[in-house]
């Protein structure tokens, strides 16, 4: 579903970050890809999202060439989250759930039908969609944000350090809301994280970014042996 061969990007002249990048997702796969800060891991997502282009190299989603911005790669079937709480903090949680659809869908069923699914797959939403959203924990927060891309119907998702600043339940309880959602939907998802946590074990695949190049590639099981994990990164 998603390709990049020898994908270079950074930030202006002299400022590359990414070397020759080489990764795949495939449809239904959740890719982990993990890093120190620094190691280019934001700007990898990033790129895929329109945001910064790329260099050097070639992206594909669905075997097209990836082009337009933000807005179009959402609307190909692209949803990012961003690092942090990544919401609207002056609105409800229903608000926030109606802007993101908004992006993609205009019929008010179908976003209501959307809706529905989102606040199955996250249960603790349902008691505050009144509630204003910078008001929310952190934890709570992440899960809107997540909820809010999923509320725009992709095929690819891109989550950038979704566990960071949680305590160990609330990650655990967002881990088990995103595989529930990957396989009713049959999602693609690309995350991102620096911290190795059991509930990462359910990946397909790690890879490990290093000064903006990919040096380690392997199945779950690296995933179960932290020590040699965190030598490598």
């Amino acid at each position: 579903m998603l390709e990049l061969r020898g994908v270079e990007a950074g930030y202006g002249r002299g400022k590359t970050v990414l070397f020759g990048i080489d990764l795949s997702v495939a449809a239904g796969e959740l890719a982990l890809l993990m890093g120190h800060n620094g190691a280019g891991k934001t700007t990898l997502l990033r790129t895929v999202f329109g945001e910064i282009i790329p260099t050097a190299g070639t992206i594909a989603f669905r075997g097209e060439p990836l082009r337009g911005n933000s807005s179009e790669r959402v609307r190909a079937g692209i949803s990012y989250t961003a690092g942090g709480r990544a919401v609207f903090a002056g609105l409800t949680v229903n608000e926030n759930l109606a802007v993101a659809a908004s992006v993609v869908e205009t019929n008010k069923q179908k976003i209501a039908d959307r809706r529905a699914f989102v606040l199955d797959a996250f249960p603790g939403l349902q008691r505050c969609l009144d509630q204003v959203a910078g008001s929310m924990s952190g934890g709570q927060q992440r899960m809107l944000a997540v909820s809010m891309a999923v509320m725009q119907e992709p095929q690819l998702l891109l989550l950038d350090e979704p566990s960071l600043g949680l305590s160990p339940l609330y990650v655990e309880r967002l881990y088990q809301s995103i595989a529930d959602i990957r396989g009713r939907l049959g999602l693609a998802v690309l995350v991102v994280e620096q911290t190795i946590n059991p509930s990462m074990l359910a990946a397909d695949h790690v890879a490990i970014l290093r000064m903006g190049e990919v040096v380690v590639r392997g199945g779950p099981e690296m995933l179960a042996d932290s020590e040699r994990l965190w030598s490598m990164l």
